[in-house]
C-alpha cells in the first residue's frame, strides 16, 4: 500500500491518507480520506461522512492531499481532495460538504486572517478567491504560461492585502491589494514548494525551494540569502520539502 500523509492540529489529530492497492485474496474496504485521533494518535478512525440529499457518501475513496484548519473556528476544516476540489467540515470532520472548485486539483489554501469567509485557493495555472467560504470562487490570477502552477500561498499576517504566491518555476509573486493585481517579486530558478511568513516578524519571510534548500528574507521579500550553516551537515539539504514555525517559539 502506497499512501500520503499529513499532519495537523485542529483539537484533534487527523490523518490523511490517499486511497491505497491490495492484492490479498481477502477483499478490503477503501482506505482513504481523513482518519480522526481524539486520544493522542493511539486509536484512528475514518472521518470521511459527506451527507447529501440522497443519502450518506463517502470521502474513503478520495486522495486527500492536505487539510487546513480555520484560525477563527476551531471546528472548522477545509480538506484539499486530489482532483475533486475542496470539502469542509463545520464539526471537526464529523461530517463533509463541497466548498468548491469541483474536479480542481488544489494544491494550497490560505484563509484570511480578518474575514473568516475570505479564502485563496491555488489550482493549476489559475489562483482563486472566495469571500462567502467557499461557495462562489473568482479568478484573480492567471499564470502566463499554462503549464506552470502556482504552488504555495502565504498572506502578510500584519497586512491582509498582500498575497504571496510560489510558482512551480521559481518565480515568485505577491499582490498588494488583495488579489486585483500582481507582479514578480523574485525568480528563484527552483521550484517554490512553501512561502511562510514569520507571524511575530512580518518582514522575515522563508522560502522552501527544490533545489537550493531553503531561503530566507529580512526585508519582506525583497532581498533573500541562502540558509545553509550546519545545514550542509545534512545530505540532500538542497532538496526542500516543507517547513512550519513553532507556535511557541517563532525563532
Amino acid at each position: 500500500m502506497q499512501t500520503k500523509q499529513k499532519w495537523a492540529a485542529v483539537g484533534a489529530a487527523l490523518l490523511l491518507l490517499g486511497a491505497g492497492c491490495f492484492s490479498t485474496e481477502k477483499q478490503l474496504p477503501p482506505d482513504g480520506g481523513v482518519y480522526k485521533s481524539t486520544d493522542g494518535g493511539a486509536l484512528w478512525a475514518q472521518a470521511n461522512a459527506v451527507p447529501t440529499n440522497t443519502g450518506v457518501a463517502s470521502l474513503t475513496q478520495s486522495n486527500v492531499s492536505a487539510i487546513v484548519p480555520d484560525p477563527h473556528h476551531s471546528g472548522t476544516i477545509y480538506a484539499q481532495v486530489e482532483g475533486d476540489g475542496l470539502m469542509v467540515s463545520n464539526d471537526s470532520a464529523t461530517s463533509w460538504r463541497r466548498a468548491g472548485l469541483s474536479q480542481a486539483n488544489i494544491k494550497d489554501l490560505v484563509v484570511d486572517p480578518v474575514e473568516p469567509c475570505t479564502l485563496y485557493a491555488s489550482a493549476g495555472a489559475t489562483l482563486h478567491k472566495s469571500r462567502d467560504c467557499g461557495r462562489v470562487w473568482s479568478s484573480v490570477y492567471e499564470v502566463p504560461d499554462s503549464k506552470q502552477e502556482v504552488r504555495s500561498l502565504a498572506i502578510a499576517p500584519n497586512n491582509r492585502s498582500i498575497i504571496y504566491g510560489g510558482l512551480n518555476d521559481g518565480v515568485m509573486i505577491v499582490s498588494r491589494n488583495g488579489g486585483s493585481s500582481w507582479q514578480v517579486l523574485q525568480r528563484f530558478e527552483s521550484r517554490l514548494r512553501k512561502v511562510l511568513i514569520d507571524p511575530v516578524t512580518p518582514s522575515r519571510m522563508y522560502v522552501v525551494t527544490e533545489k537550493k534548500g531553503l531561503m530566507r528574507s529580512n526585508d519582506a521579500g525583497a532581498t533573500f540569502d541562502q540558509i545553509k550553516e550546519l545545514l550542509e551537515a545534512f545530505t540532500g539539504y538542497k532538496r526542500g520539502w516543507d517547513l512550519h514555525i513553532d507556535a511557541q517559539d517563532h525563532n
